[in-house]
Order: structure tokens, then sequence, then C-alpha cells
């Protein structure tokens, strides 16, 4: 039952996080994002026939800092 309604449970999180930080913390923008990120999931679930099978979340956070830290490098070439 719970993977009919939220196929993808990190997406729908995700999405919900992001729309709460770019809209500010109001209880309207909670209820839209949430309604998104059950929604957004349950459309576009035919397009993701096998879930991702995370192996190691320490390469993950690894690509994050990597990314982190090109950002940060752009970001400074960028105003040099």
């Amino acid at each position: 039952m719970f993977r009919r309604l939220i196929p993808h449970p990190l997406l729908t999180l995700l999405i919900v996080v992001v729309w709460i930080l770019l809209n500010g913390v109001t209880p309207g923008a909670a209820v839209l994002g949430l309604t998104l990120g059950i929604v957004v999931p349950r459309l576009t679930s035919a397009f993701w026939p096998d879930r991702a099978v995370v192996k190691s979340p320490l390469t993950i956070v690894e690509y994050a800092l990597v990314v982190l830290w090109d950002i940060v490098v752009a970001n400074f070439l960028v105003a040099i």
C-alpha cells in the first residue's frame, strides 16, 4: 500500500524539502510541496522500472563533497 502511494520515498522527501526551501517555511508551501512530492513520483514511476540501490552511502557523501567543492571553485574563478 505504501509503495503504491509513494513509489519513490527519497524523491518525495527531496521534492518536499527543496520546495519548502525555495518558497519559505509556511503551511501552504509545505502542503503544496507534499502534494507535488506525492504526485510527481507517481506520474513518473512508469519511467523508473528499477529502483536504485544504494550500496555505499559514504560514496554519495563523497560525491556531494566533490560537487560542492567544484561549485565553490567555479564561483571563485568567476569572481576573480
